[in-house]
């Protein structure tokens, strides 16, 4: 991604999720302590398993007939166990159709592990969910 100002937007499968949203990615390996009492107070390890996380914040849509990835199909997923494709990139444009040329593209495969909503008083909904990529992220350029 690029500088400040960028559009980076997140698509489950084909749909974009609603309009522009808050989104963190983690990798994280767990360490395997393989120490014994004869190396005294040295610790030794060896990699363990690489999870891999994102973490989204957007925009809610009460619209049923709305196009965009919303907290209803995120749940409708997650209750299926459905592998859901995930592609996070920079755009040009607001509609998500024209990712930027020469932007840091990350996409795999993902289960939604985590949904929340929000109906705020006299504020606008959001909703967030968390992302597990089982298969490890594909880092590439558009």
């Amino acid at each position: 991604m690029t500088n400040v100002g960028t559009l980076v937007m997140l698509k489950l499968g084909t749909i974009l999720v609603v309009g522009e949203s808050s989104t963190s990615f983690k990798s994280a390996q767990n360490m395997i302590e393989v120490s014994n009492k004869g190396l005294g107070n040295v610790a030794s390890f060896k990699a363990g398993r690489i999870t891999q996380t994102m973490s989204v914040s957007s925009l809610a849509s009460t619209d049923p007939s709305a196009s965009t990835y919303g907290y209803k199909a995120a749940l409708d997923a997650q209750a299926t166990l459905a592998v859901v494709a995930f592609t996070l990139t920079e755009y040009g444009a607001a509609n998500g159709t024209t990712p930027a040329t020469g932007a840091i593209k990350l996409s795999g495969n993902c289960l939604i592990s985590n949904v929340s909503v929000e109906f705020p008083d006299n504020d606008k909904l959001t909703f967030s969910l968390d992302l597990q990529i089982t298969d490890g992220t594909t880092v590439g350029t558009n």
